[in-house]
């Protein structure tokens, strides 16, 4: 059997729930702020310190000035050059390592950051910064979660760290204990804060037990949170949290009114919208949630939103629904110049054809669209829309 083509998203982060959103990020660019602080940490070429010995000569420091301003200005490209040619020749200075690894994780290319760092703290295992910038790191890819907690526990208690780094890398962890289901790792380290009555504390608190599954706890604590939230989108976000973990516990009626009040505070908040909408489909009230999904449409949601929605109606099992919403989505998307939204609707309206087995429909779809749909997915419609007319059988 050929495998189904997948159109749904995981429903929960869809919904911006179960997940912090982009983890936490310490400074970004070598040369001011607590990066800078980080890297006046490691010795230099005059100190007396043994590892002083290893470094490249005085004459490397102009160079390192010169990636600290062009990164500064933006330039991340010709200072990861400068760096990467001072490390060919002198792979023993750590100062230009480091800032390596800063500048690396700045642009985001994670792998290249954590390499770095594993080759920096092979030579200076104890060095704090390392541990953050490694830790964060393999948390954003989930490649190695377990080395990830390890590096952010180190960082943690790194006497080098700053404050406000310790406290991103106490998120990241808490947050990365989460993803990998390690629960009693994460509530561990919430017991070690000293100050629990804040926002922060108990929005992870609620994301622990949220994930034990002791969701009338976890509501409770969210509600706490929302009374302790600074702003309004803090008290809108643990509000939302409460009504999923609500939802979860199968209190649909709880969880409509969270938000519904929450909706009295935000009106044309989408996100609520949406939100609701998914709580309808799980007391199987299809036309509630159609409901909410008009509303949420007519919001200006931002395409994210629309996709999910339509993949509501697809988890509902609502075909014919999902494929109007779609045509009239895909109308609206060409009419507003959005080629790239029109291409990726049209590539789901595919899929969806293909998941309710109406090839022929599927196959007129392909008509001057085939740059929107893979190689395989021709393959498959071809070859069933095929066997249909020939009289032949598919299995699965």
């Amino acid at each position: 059997m050929i495998a189904r083509l997948l159109i749904l998203p995981v429903l929960l982060l869809g919904l911006g729930l179960g997940a912090s959103g982009a983890l936490a990020q310490v400074q970004g660019i070598v040369g001011d702020g607590t990066s800078q602080d980080y890297l006046d940490m490691l010795p230099s070429q005059s100190g007396e310190n043994w590892l002083s010995r290893q470094f490249s000569e005085f004459s490397s420091y102009p160079i390192i000035d010169k990636a600290i301003r062009l990164a500064n200005e933006g330039n991340t490209g010709a200072a990861r050059q400068e760096l990467q040619n001072l490390l060919a020749d002198h792979p023993e200075n750590l100062r230009a390592r480091f800032m390596l690894i800063v500048l690396l994780h700045s642009m985001k290319e994670y792998t290249g950051s954590i390499a770095e760092a594993t080759t920096f703290l092979d030579v200076m295992p104890e060095f704090g910064p390392a541990h953050l910038y490694r830790g964060i790191a393999l948390a954003e890819t989930k490649t190695d979660p377990d080395l990830a907690l390890a590096d952010l526990n180190a960082a943690i208690s790194s006497p080098e760290v700053s404050e406000d780094d310790r406290t991103q890398a106490i998120d990241t962890f808490i947050q990365t204990a989460i993803d990998a289901g390690k629960y009693v790792e994460a509530l561990e380290q919430l017991d070690r804060q000293r100050n629990q009555d804040t926002f922060r504390y108990q929005r992870l608190r609620g994301l622990v037990l949220d994930g034990m599954e002791d969701y009338e706890q976890a509501q409770t604590t969210f509600r706490y949170a929302a009374e302790l939230a600074g702003t309004n989108e803090e008290r809108l976000e643990a509000l939302k949290y409460a009504a999923e973990s609500a939802r979860k516990a199968g209190d649909v009626d709880g969880a409509r009114t969270i938000l519904l009040d929450a909706l009295e505070d935000a009106p044309g908040d989408y996100t609520i919208m949406r939100q609701l909408a998914w709580v309808e489909l799980s007391a199987d009230n299809s036309v509630g949630a159609w409901e909410w999904i008009m509303l949420a449409l007519d919001s200006d949601p931002d395409v994210e939103t629309r996709v999910y929605l339509i993949n509501l109606l697809i988890e509902a099992k609502d075909g014919p629904g999902a494929l109007m919403l779609l045509d009239r989505q895909i109308a609206q998307a060409a009419d507003a110049g959005d080629e790239a939204l029109r291409r990726q609707l049209i590539d789901t309206k595919f899929n969806l054809l293909v998941q309710e087995e109406d090839y022929d429909a599927a196959f007129a779809q392909l008509a001057g669209e085939l740059e929107t749909v893979s190689d395989i997915a021709y393959l498959v419609v071809v070859s069933r829309r095929w066997w249909k007319y020939e009289g032949g059988v598919i299995s699965g």
